[in-house]
């Protein structure tokens, strides 16, 4: 691993100056291919940070091979039928879940949802206790190696304390955390190739004289893809479509116990383009009007024409 550094064809983005990437746009933006259009997706966007991103997702790289059916639900749908039935299999697969990117939309039968939602709770496969530590000579919370018993945690890979690999293994052993120090000069690509033959249970074992000292890490991210907004979906099977929201969120907290993880992703497509910001401002002649819900008849009709029935400053 030894080439300058990039992304590679993740789609991720930057958080404070920390770079986060999830699978779960992807999932939802493969579902729209496979499901949906039967195609790659064409787009139509004068944004050309938009055009790389979209070019990245249409790559397709990343796909539910990376997860185990339990944790994870994908489903791209026309009208609130879609919604309901999301919601429906959201509430009945993950009774856990904190996300929640649905709770204001309401879809028209001609409006397009692509979503997708994975949860991960990695557990330690053994015990570690919490210290304290430094990053870049801050201090800060993190967690070692409780006892002797360390098997859950491997060096995969070392050339001196500024350049490893260290593995983490759940008590399941059916999840890894790699955490790489160093290797700076390495493409995503490298890094890719590398964790594709790395296993935990081959990494070697880090003696009690050693020292791990592994910092908490807690996120709760929120992104709006702005840069797609309002492009348009080209495809000769259906009428024009707009991206009128793209979202996504991203949980993440790592500490001595485990790693949870929450990623939900939201792509609302409309026939109408992207919504206008509207200017809902009663500042000219409106009528006010008061009825019981359950009768055709009101009860107050109110036309304002001028300030002397409001009150003024």
């Amino acid at each position: 691993m030894n080439s300058t550094f990039d992304v590679g064809s993740l789609t991720g983005s930057y958080l404070d100056g920390n770079y986060i990437w999830a699978i779960g746009m992807q999932l939802a933006w493969n579902d729209l291919c496979d499901n949906v259009i039967n195609a790659k997706v064409e787009i139509a966007t004068n944004n050309s940070v938009g055009k790389t991103l979209f070019e990245q997702l249409n790559k397709r790289k990343f796909t539910r091979k990376a997860l185990s059916e339990n944790d994870y639900f994908v489903k791209s749908g026309f009208g609130q039928e879609t919604i309901d039935q999301i919601r429906d299999k959201l509430r009945e697969k993950f009774q856990a879940r904190t996300t929640d990117s649905l709770s204001a939309i309401t879809l028209l039968p001609s409006d397009l949802i692509c979503f997708s939602y994975l949860t991960k709770n990695f557990r330690h496969k053994v015990d570690f206790k919490e210290v304290e530590m430094t990053f870049k000579s801050t201090p800060v919370k993190g967690f070692t190696i409780a006892s002797d018993q360390n098997s859950g945690a491997k060096l995969i890979d070392y050339d001196n304390d500024d350049n490893f690999v260290i593995g983490l293994a759940s008590r399941d052993e059916l999840d890894e955390i790699y955490l790489i120090k160093g290797n700076d000069g390495a493409s995503m690509d490298e890094i890719l190739h590398f964790l594709r033959s790395a296993k935990v249970s081959k990494g070697y074992s880090i003696h009690a004289i050693d020292v791990l000292q592994i910092p908490n890490v807690k996120i709760d991210y929120h992104r709006d893809y702005k840069e797609l907004i309002g492009a348009e979906l080209i495809n000769r099977k259906i009428k024009p479509l707009y991206i009128a929201e793209m979202t996504e969120q991203i949980k993440l907290s790592m500490n001595y116990q485990g790693a949870l993880v929450e990623n939900e992703a939201m792509m609302l497509l409309t026939r109408g383009g992207p919504p206008i910001p509207k200017q809902l401002i009663l500042d000219k002649p409106f009528w006010l009007i008061m009825k019981e819900a359950n009768k055709k008849q009101p009860y107050l009709i109110l036309r304002v024409e001028n300030t002397k029935i409001l009150e003024t400053i």
